[in-house]
């Protein structure tokens, strides 16, 4: 192998280790989470309530040790700037520790009793408030209040009717390493659901994928609703709930126009590095480095042995001063005895 063949080889190689792209950022695995504690809270439990409490519904309605949220007709006074002539007559909550930061999470609950004809949204509760306490058929006045400014989700039916689904954003982690979530029943209808008592599946949680990063990297498979359909289960049942009462469907909902002149504002390089998980940054960044260091060595080497000459073999006996030797006769013909 000649000096410029081994050379073209290496540096080929070197080429190839260079140019070659970073391996794709994996997903830390999901982890599943049972809540810490939950509860929920009936206004038939509220001021002035008949002391001792009222017993807990049977569990047909509300699971034991469970949850369950109600819409019920307006049975207080009505207010003028939210004129609704329903509201929730039953709310629940739970909260999820050892959550790390940048996280979103699935919440999944199985429905044991009625028929969540509306939506059952997931908010966080306000901030100022003092942490609520478990309770089954709690005081009302011992509720956590909702904050849906902050945070809310709109759950997803399974197919088969027995669970619903929420997607919570990092929003909901309002205290490093907890997630609280209040379920708030709204809509036009009245409706009852209980829901069963959330095991260790109740909560799965993974490292949020970052903003930056197309749909489907990191792990997942990305996927658009298809067209022509409420994208989301709220959608559905404000839907269903006008049609049943003879009102008219819920108007779509126009994309905010961006204020004129307005300039979507660049996020240096800094940032974005910043934003981006240790899940999803490139780790092996100085394990490249030495190996492409370590290939210029390994190049250097092959160069300076490519370019050695071989000597020529050497004769052991000096030139000129062998001796003669006589030669041989050689006879011809056939020697007689």
């Amino acid at each position: 192998m000649t000096r410029r063949l081994v050379a073209g080889v290496m540096l080929a190689a070197l080429a190839a280790a260079v140019v070659m792209p970073a391996p794709a950022p994996r997903r830390a695995p999901a982890v599943a989470t049972a809540p810490t504690s939950h509860g929920w809270w009936s206004r038939a439990q509220a001021a002035p309530a008949p002391a001792p409490l009222l017993p807990a519904p049977p569990g047909p309605i509300a699971p034991a040790d469970g949850l369950f949220v109600q819409q019920a007709p307006r049975t207080t006074p009505p207010d003028p700037l939210d004129p609704k002539a329903f509201e929730p007559a039953a709310v629940a909550a739970l909260r999820f520790g050892g959550v790390p930061a940048d996280t979103e999470a699935t919440l999944t609950l199985k429905i044991a009793s009625g028929s969540p004809d509306g939506p059952v949204t997931a908010c966080v509760p306000a901030r100022g408030t003092p942490p609520w306490q478990p309770a089954q058929f709690g005081r009302w006045e011992d509720r956590p209040e909702p904050d849906c400014q902050i945070a809310a989700a709109a759950p997803s039916v399974s197919a088969d009717g027995t669970t619903l689904t929420w997607t919570l954003n990092p929003n909901f982690v309002l205290t490093p390493g907890v997630i609280d979530i209040v379920l708030v029943p709204e809509g036009q209808a009245p409706f009852q659901v209980g829901f069963a008592k959330p095991g260790v599946e109740a909560l799965v949680t993974r490292p949020a994928r970052p903003a930056d990063l197309p749909p489907g990297a990191g792990g997942e498979v990305a996927s658009e609703p298809p067209p022509d359909e409420p994208t989301s289960y709220q959608e559905q049942a404000l839907g269903s709930a006008a049609s049943d009462y003879g009102l008219p469907p819920p108007p779509p909902e126009a994309p905010a126009a961006p204020a004129a002149g307005a300039v979507e504002p660049r996020r240096s390089p800094v940032a974005l590095a910043a934003a981006v998980p240790a899940a999803f940054r490139d780790t092996t960044r100085g394990q490249r480095i030495l190996a492409v260091l370590l290939l210029f060595g390994l190049v250097g080497g092959l160069w300076w042995l490519g370019g050695y000459q071989v000597r020529a073999p050497r004769s052991l006996v000096p030139m000129g001063s062998a001796p003669a030797v006589a030669p041989v006769p050689v006879r011809r013909g056939v020697r007689r005895s």
